[in-house]
């Protein structure tokens, strides 16, 4: 699968980031950065809301003010992590 560059990608500190595909303004933000610019709809909370009681990690796509998707990450622990840690 081919994927399009990314350009113009700047980190916002505490919020997350932004950049530019395919001559679209695209943003990758934390929930609380989404909801702070008034673009994270009721549903969208609702969404994140139950991601995060599942343990994982929610950022909000957007274009401009609009939301596009929601991604959910989540980190599961390997066996021998125990071990790295010591």
């Amino acid at each position: 699968m081919a994927l399009p560059a990314a350009s113009n990608v700047k980190a916002i500190s505490g919020k997350g980031l932004s950049g530019s595909v395919e001559n679209r303004e695209l943003s990758l933000f934390s929930p609380r950065a989404a909801a702070e610019a008034g673009a994270l709809p009721p549903e969208a909370q609702a969404l994140v809301d139950q991601v995060e009681t599942e343990g994982k990690t929610a950022a909000i796509l957007m274009e401009g003010s609009k939301v596009l998707g929601l991604l959910a990450v989540r980190d599961e622990p390997r066996e021998d992590a125990r071990d790295g840690l010591k």
